[in-house]
């Protein structure tokens, strides 16, 4: 046995593993240094969660919306109403200028441009007095009014700054005013205009020949839409088919103890929501179950109905 063989070997040994006690004194001396750099250095703020889905704030508009959005908004049926106003009176004042070669109105007062009131109170008397139906007969007073009016609106579209020639308290338009007046008092002593034009309402009767004959019912897709159709109209007095189409599910809040409905809307005839009527209360009509009237409660109706509905249809909101 090499008894220096032995000894050099466990000096070797002795040897590694002082340099594997100075590695690891080194390490930790160096990771001592880095965390007391790291202590030096002061805490970076946290990141703060966004929980958007990177919509932006503002967003853009084009040219054509914004001209559009500055355009007057008006019904469709008002503005039928007004394009009929129109040609009556230029149908009127085509037949004058014929009739009156010598002495034709001039054309300032159908364009509007241009027309002082002077001039427009001059022929609005004598178109009051000549225009007609198309079948000749004088028009009641309503009507007439609703000439003016439809005139009126045509006129400040094209020309902001045109004259209310309705106006009392416009002594340029007193004689108009006058004239009219006594044209609405002798057409309703020649009995013109005096009769009634209300709408009749369905009867309880013609109510239940509707759901006998089956026009009315809740097992075919024709049916339970005529029902939700009609009931609509009759319990939160829609008026008009544009109402009905533009009614959206988010309009209905399905609600519990008792089990109803609460209808609000959004936008009608009478309340477009225009300036004037920023701070108008808006119609809210509650309709709750009643299980005594079966099949015909509204509120069961509408919960087979929005139950039928497509899942498009939900995620539009239509």
């Amino acid at each position: 046995m090499n008894l220096f063989s032995d000894e050099a070997n466990h000096c070797a040994c002795a040897v590694g593993q002082t340099d594997r006690v100075c590695f690891i004194v080194m390490a930790e001396a160096g990771s001592m240094e880095e965390n007391q750099e790291k202590e030096n250095v002061p805490p970076s703020k946290k990141r703060r969660v966004s929980l958007s889905l990177n919509k932006k704030r503002f967003q853009p508009s084009s040219s054509e919306e914004i001209d559009e959005m500055a355009k007057r908004k008006v019904p469709k049926n008002t503005e039928k109403t007004s394009k009929w106003a129109m040609k009556n009176l230029e149908d009127w004042f085509k037949d004058y200028n014929e009739r009156n070669p010598d002495k034709k109105c001039p054309d300032e007062f159908l364009t509007g441009h241009g027309c002082s009131k002077e001039v427009i109170c001059k022929w609005l008397c004598l178109f009051v007095n000549e225009t007609r139906n198309k079948s000749g007969e004088r028009y009641p007073p309503k009507t007439i009014q609703c000439l003016l009016a439809g005139i009126m609106r045509h006129m400040r579209d094209q020309n902001s700054e045109y004259p209310n020639f309705m106006s009392k308290d416009d002594p340029a338009f007193h004689t108009f005013i006058v004239t009219l007046d006594n044209l609405f008092k002798n057409l309703r002593s020649d009995g013109i205009g005096t009769e009634s034009s209300l709408t009749e309402s369905i009867s309880k009767e013609e109510e239940d020949q509707l759901w006998k004959s089956g026009v009315l019912n809740v097992t075919s897709p024709l049916g339970l839409l005529r029902a939700v159709f009609y009931y609509n109209g009759k319990c939160f007095c829609l008026r008009g088919g544009e109402e009905h189409r533009q009614l959206k599910i988010s309009q209905f809040q399905r609600l519990q103890n008792p089990n109803r409905y609460v209808y609000s809307e959004n936008s009608s005839k009478n309340r477009p929501g225009g300036l004037l009527q920023t701070y108008l209360s808006h119609k809210v009509v509650p309709i709750v179950e009643n299980p005594a009237v079966g099949e015909r409660c509204h509120v069961s109706i509408l919960d087979k109905y929005i139950s039928k509905l497509p899942t498009i249809a939900r995620e539009r909101d239509i």
